[in-house]
């Protein structure tokens, strides 16, 4: 019910009731993968946000969604929590491989320390108010949105945006700087 009202808010372009709607179904898609695949806060926030945009998007570019919109919607936040996990999982299996090695933890605390100084130069490139948003993120681990949506002043759905858009601007300036 609460998503067919999201679609319908999208359909009319209320900006408004987006606002709301979003909200409201996003809290409940986080909460299904918290309850049913215990998924962290973070990673349900993420997954959720990345999916609500996707079907947005797709919203807006007049694609038809399926017979059942809020069963279709489950399936993508699923499907993308279960790539994140996995592409997680693989990140934590080099670090076991890569600690394991004698050698190379010398060479690894270098390319670490290496990455970190491309960072926060890219970090330093951004513009004062996207740097002060992430920089609040970077120095809070594990908060979850809605302090940082009062902190700023905003909704949990613009606070997913901004940091999905300048995590983006961060990743392509750090492959740039490589």
């Amino acid at each position: 019910m609460e998503f067919r009202s999201l679609l319908d808010a999208i359909k009319e372009k209320d900006d408004a009731k987006i606002a709301h709607w979003h909200d409201v179904v996003s809290n409940m898609m986080i909460k299904y993968l918290r309850t049913r695949y215990k998924a962290t806060q973070q990673d349900a926030e993420d997954c959720t946000y990345e999916s609500m945009l996707t079907i947005m998007e797709m919203i807006r570019d007049g694609e038809e969604m399926p017979g059942n919109p809020g069963g279709y919607l489950r399936m993508t936040i699923r499907n993308n929590y279960f790539k994140m996990k996995k592409k997680n999982d693989l990140k934590v299996g080099d670090e076991v491989l890569e600690s394991e090695s004698n050698g190379l933890d010398l060479e690894n605390s270098f390319a670490k320390r290496e990455l970190m100084d491309i960072l926060n130069m890219c970090v330093d490139k951004l513009a004062d108010v996207s740097r002060t948003f992430i920089t609040f993120f970077l120095s809070r681990p594990g908060i979850r949105a809605e302090e940082v949506a009062a902190r700023f002043d905003s909704t949990l759905s613009n606070v997913w945006v901004k940091k999905h858009r300048i995590q983006k601007e961060l990743e392509e300036c750090v492959r740039k700087s490589l």
